[in-house]
């Protein structure tokens, strides 16, 4: 990266201001005629540029300053395309630099490098100032934990190595992919109302509110705040990994903006994708098909169109605008509205995430007893530290299904022709 050397030893932390005289004082010393380094020098500056507006969302750090300064890594949480995520406490001195952080508290740290931005990042090197403070605004206030959004504490650039890291919420509980798989029976309507009023209220509040599409609503990114205890009311539902949201470049300011789409490159979870993805088209629509993917296997405990016998993509696609059928036992008509709307082939044409939250909440409010509400009718162990039931359809057709990993097939360049 040409950021080690002499000078940084010096430099212990600093926020925007020392990041830029590190870069131009780089600049200055050393001339690469290499045009992908040079690039890759240019994305740094532009990375530089945007966190610099985000005040006390951005912490930036220099040698001979490592992240392993500022957190205690405890264990490995999570794998993905774009970097790893590990349970971290904060040290004595990350409290004493961000004071957002608690001392003795956990939290989930998921590291990138700058020279490949996920998506998330790379959009908002796209915004104008004005919007970027007005995103951060929305994104850390209460309002978003309000709204169940998994809650982003702060990014940390690490300029010498070329990496940054995210700072969020630690869901201590088990992600619904694992409660669905603990099924042996299909979630009750009335269970299945909350869960998707949750989910629902996260996704109307980012389309609506923060004007961003999340990209990947899937099973495995919603997860339970704390572990789940028979006899006991479900934890809060939350909405987490942003790594391929794609933020927009202004708030919607009419109904007709969160029903529409625009053109990105192709990213997302295969068989959680909407058909309009596959032809690089993405927007609130797109998360909502995401979101009736996810409420049919609510009530089916198995994938829509079965999406388990496709592998590619056209496949997929060509299987989602066929026939819609339930299986042996069909769910309420309230549930078969709420995704049959979620499901619609044209974008314009689904619902929207407030009109389908109303259905949600209607479908929690009534018709089942209040038992079914509570996880004392599941199968669990007490513990739920991992994929139980293991037996089920629901995790039968997950294991032969191929699209079940988050893709994003865009590079810098795909996003720069935008």
């Amino acid at each position: 990266m040409g950021l080690t050397g002499e000078g940084l030893a010096s430099l212990s932390i600093g926020g925007a201001a020392g990041l830029f005289k590190v870069l131009e004082g780089v600049k200055r010393r050393v001339r690469r005629p290499d045009p992908a380094v040079r690039r890759e020098q240019e994305m740094i500056d532009r990375v530089a540029v945007v966190f610099s507006q985000a005040s006390g969302f951005l912490f930036t750090f220099f040698l001979p300053r490592r992240i392993k300064t500022f957190f205690l890594f405890e264990e490995l949480l999570g794998q993905g395309g774009f970097g790893s995520v590990h349970l971290v406490k904060p040290t004595a001195v990350g409290v004493q630099r961000m004071p957002m952080l608690h001392r003795g508290g956990r939290y989930a740290i998921k590291g990138g490098s700058l020279r490949r931005l996920e998506p998330f990042e790379y959009s908002m090197t796209l915004l104008s100032d004005e919007r970027l403070v007005e995103w951060q605004g929305l994104m850390l206030s209460q309002a978003a934990d309000d709204r169940c959004i998994a809650h982003m504490h702060v990014i940390l650039i690490e300029p010498a190595m070329g990496r940054y890291y995210e700072v969020m919420e630690y869901l201590q509980g088990p992600d619904l992919y694992t409660y669905l798989c603990a099924r042996v029976n299909a979630v009750p309507d009335r269970t299945a109302g909350r869960l998707l009023t949750q989910l629902l209220s996260a996704l109307q509040y980012l389309h609506a509110e923060v004007g961003m599409v999340h990209r990947d609503v899937k099973p495995e990114n919603l997860a339970f705040a704390w572990p789940i205890e028979r006899g006991r009311a479900l934890p809060p539902l939350k909405l987490f990994d942003f790594g391929l949201s794609w933020i927009l470049p202004s708030k919607p300011e009419s109904e007709a903006d969160v029903r529409s789409v625009i053109k990105l490159p192709r990213a997302g979870t295969p068989v959680y994708m909407g058909p309009e993805t596959w032809d690089g088209l993405c927007g609130p629509p797109s998360d909502i098909w995401s979101a009736g993917t996810v409420a049919y296997i609510m009530f089916n405990l198995a994938l829509p169109f079965g999406l388990e016998k496709f592998e590619a993509g056209e496949e997929i696609k060509a299987a989602q605008l066929g026939q819609l059928h339930w299986c042996d036992s069909e769910p309420s008509l309230s549930a078969q509205r709420l995704v049959n709307q979620a499901l619609m082939v044209a974008p314009g044409e689904r619902s929207t995430a407030q009109e389908l939250l109303d259905l949600a909440r209607r479908m929690a409010s009534g018709g089942a007893d209040a038992g079914d509400a509570r996880s004392g009718d599941l199968p669990t162990a007490d513990s739920w530290r991992g994929p139980i039931g293991s037996g089920t359809s629901f995790s039968i057709s997950r294991q032969r299904a191929q699209g079940k990993e988050s893709m994003a097939e865009a590079d810098e360049s795909e996003f720069e022709q935008l």
